[in-house]
């Protein structure tokens, strides 16, 4: 790829996302590597298929959100002190929450480069035999085996790079030892959000393998693309949709985008989805959201994302089946709202930043005080820190510094020896975090 450095906004802030090109009409098309095979799933004609088991936490959600909202945000009022209220330019919010206190580093962290030299990568998953695809902004999906990058790509896709678009988000099947799937969120070159099903051979994907399970057909604005991947374990695949430069859709059951989508596995839509009412798609499964930008399931089966703010706060959401989750009418903790409010959101103050990143770290290699911990990151701010939650994950709070500058982060996940993998967009690089900082206290502040 080459041109200049294309700079989009994710919240409040310039985010140098990659490498810009000139905008490609047309259909989609297939890549020379992959191809393009099975049936395009679009957002109003998938047929139901017969389920058994619910989502997590999933239950007549639609019915007793009203209630829900109600006892969660007089919970939240009961077990944290008030602080003067701030002006917002959105509904009023919550008062700000004081911490008794933070901790900061005042040491690095452990860290170990895996490896280096990736161009824009935006997501990566680890496979039961220990190696690593890699997944690049401009399409390419790669190898990475033993600290080495392979020369030759897993699959070159065809996609559109401009602003946010491009490679959003990737995952693996729960049985990918047996089945190869590989799942893609990306921006086809026909300017259209699709998510695919591709099937891996050795090191490399199966040409003619691609199935598409669901594709926008609106075209794709330069940002809010949104890239959360991930399966549940019911088993069903959810996919997080940003609200593509338009707030409105994020309230519009009529539009994939601003929602968090939930299907099975080969793109039908489980039975047990949430009946938003007359006209809603059926592969919504919560909405109200901006750009959500990662997700990941509690050992314990919340769903936890990370949705990107715009002007104001940075917003960590227990997702429910049904739920609504306020944008654009709400941004941050809202009195006086009947959306659900997130569990933690912390605020720009005048500067940049965007969350992207959630982990709930269960490995032994960090220390038992991190058992059960909440990580995050902000790739604008460049940081990373850990919160304390509840036992149900429905508030959490005390922030502390890991590692104030970590750097660009867009993916924090547990690898398999219990230590912490961070991919950085720039530069591209994997890193190993195989130890905690050390850390001094300080005073309290506000969150």
């Amino acid at each position: 790829m080459g041109g200049s450095i294309s700079v989009g906004r994710v919240g409040g802030w310039a985010f140098a996302l990659g490498v810009g090109a000139a905008v490609l009409t047309g259909t989609a098309s297939a890549s020379a590597d992959t191809g393009d095979s099975g049936s395009t799933t679009s957002q109003s004609t998938t047929a139901h298929a017969p389920r058994t088991h619910a989502g997590p936490r999933a239950a007549d959600a639609a019915k007793r959100q009203r209630t829900t909202v109600k006892d969660r945000k007089a919970a939240r009022r009961a077990a944290k002190d008030d602080a003067p209220a701030t002006n917002r330019p959105v509904k009023p919010r919550k008062a700000a929450i004081t911490t008794p206190a933070t901790t900061t580093a005042s040491a690095a962290a452990d860290r170990t480069v895996v490896a280096s030299g990736l161009n824009a990568p935006v997501d990566f998953q680890v496979l039961p035999d220990n190696r690593i695809v890699v997944a690049e902004k401009g399409g390419k999906i790669r190898i990475v085996e033993d600290g080495a990058v392979a020369r030759r790509p897993l699959v070159r896709l065809p996609v559109l790079t401009q602003g946010e678009r491009g490679i959003n988000g990737i995952t693996i099947d729960p049985d990918f030892a047996d089945n190869g799937y590989l799942y893609v969120a990306y921006t086809t070159r026909g300017a259209r959000d699709r998510l695919a099903r591709l099937t891996v051979v050795g090191n490399r994907v199966a040409f003619g393998s691609q199935k598409v399970l669901l594709q926008t057909t609106d075209r794709s604005a330069l940002y809010h693309r949104g890239g959360a991947l991930g399966f549940g374990p019911d088993g069903d695949l959810y996919w997080g949709l940003g609200d593509n430069k338009n707030g409105a859709n994020a309230q519009d059951l009529t539009s994939l985008h601003g929602k968090i989508i939930r299907l099975n596995p080969e793109g039908s839509i489980p039975s047990d989805n949430p009946d938003l009412g007359p006209g809603a798609l059926p592969q919504i499964y919560a909405y109200g959201v901006r750009n959500p930008f990662r997700l990941t399931f509690t050992p314990t089966g919340e769903l936890l994302v990370a949705d990107v703010g715009e002007n104001s706060y940075e917003e960590l959401n227990l997702v429910t089946a049904g739920g609504n989750y306020g944008w654009p009418g709400a941004e941050g903790y809202c009195d006086g709202c009947t959306s659900i409010d997130p569990i933690y959101e912390y605020a720009h103050n005048g500067s940049g930043a965007a969350i992207t990143s959630v982990l709930v770290y269960t490995g032994d290699v960090l220390g038992p005080e991190y058992q059960g911990k909440v990580f995050i990151a902000d790739e604008v701010q460049g940081w990373i820190k850990v919160l304390t939650c509840s036992a149900d994950f429905s508030s959490c709070g005390n922030a502390q510094d890991f590692d104030p500058q970590a750097g660009s982060s867009v993916v924090l996940r547990q690898a398999p020896d219990g230590s912490i993998y961070q991919l950085t967009y720039s530069p591209g690089q994997l890193v190993r975090i195989s130890g905690a900082p050390s850390a001094v206290s300080s005073p309290a502040v506000d969150v």
